[in-house]
């Protein structure tokens, strides 16, 4: 069998010597199947090539162009189509297991959207959230490419410093003002949306748990000073005196004392 190298580290066979009438896919046609945009497929195959199957044919592209074809029944078998995990609402500003963001407009996905809205949809960001009623601070680029712009911005300033200072401009009390009000404001706008409230409940729920218990923590903290194993211990050995004096040996308000004298009562029938 005549074999072709399309640079993959093994000799592969062209297209027209298969034997088999199985549908093949170009790169392209297999990012359209699966739902990625075509440099998000070149990426995902590359980051993790025993995931995906090894070319199944090559096809001679004049005038001297190899183009790689995949079989179509082992692309899904390694890759379901990701539509079949379409996210919707505020959890689409949320980087998948792959580390891609879904176009909400095309169903594509990308590592970043913001170009890809400008020059397919026609939307800016502001735009684009609003339509779908996204939160205004959710980012439209995925975590690792917030990373790996980070990570190229350090290593510019190391290399040259200089572009730190090319950089000071945008980094002036006014210019940081303006960025703060553009972002207040977009936030007033988008945080009545149901799907946003939603998706921020949570993460509130969450903070208001962290928060009473670092309080929580603190009380402690300050009744071992007492010389008190724990709050709640210091309460029941203060039962007997007035809820001034109790705060007064403990250190903490009388209306602390109160609360936490009520709790350990339990509810009064």
């Amino acid at each position: 069998m005549t074999s072709g190298s399309a640079g993959t580290g093994g000799e592969l066979p062209r297209l027209h010597e298969r034997a088999h009438d199985s549908p093949l896919l170009t790169r392209v046609e297999v990012a359209d199947l699966l739902g990625y945009s075509r440099t998000s497929m070149a990426t995902v195959m590359g980051r993790d090539p025993d995931r995906w199957p090894r070319p199944a044919a090559l096809l001679l592209h004049p005038p001297r162009t190899w183009m790689m074809l995949w079989d179509r029944d082992e692309i899904l078998a390694a890759a379901p189509p990701a539509a079949a995990t379409r996210r919707r609402g505020a959890t689409a500003t949320i980087s998948d297991a792959e580390g891609l963001l879904r176009c909400l407009e095309c169903g594509l996905r990308f590592r970043s959207l913001g170009r890809h809205l400008h020059a397919k949809h026609d939307l800016s960001a502001d735009e684009y959230r609003d339509r779908h009623q996204l939160p205004a601070t959710g980012a439209l680029n995925c975590d690792g490419a917030r990373q790996s712009s980070s990570d190229w911005q350090r290593a510019r300033i190391a290399e040259d410093p200089d572009h730190a200072n090319r950089l000071a401009p945008y980094r002036t009390p006014e210019h940081l003002d303006q960025l703060r009000n553009t972002a207040i404001e977009s936030n007033h706008r988008t945080r009545g949306y149901d799907l946003v409230r939603a998706h921020r409940a949570p993460g509130q729920s969450y903070a208001v748990q962290i928060m009473a218990g670092r309080r929580r923590d603190r009380l402690d903290e300050q009744a071992r000073r007492a010389g008190f194993p724990e709050l709640d211990t210091a309460i029941a050995q203060t039962m007997h005196i007035s809820s001034r004096e109790a705060a007064a040996r403990i250190g903490i308000g009388a209306t602390t004392v109160l609360r936490h004298r009520q709790r350990l009562a339990g509810p009064q029938p």
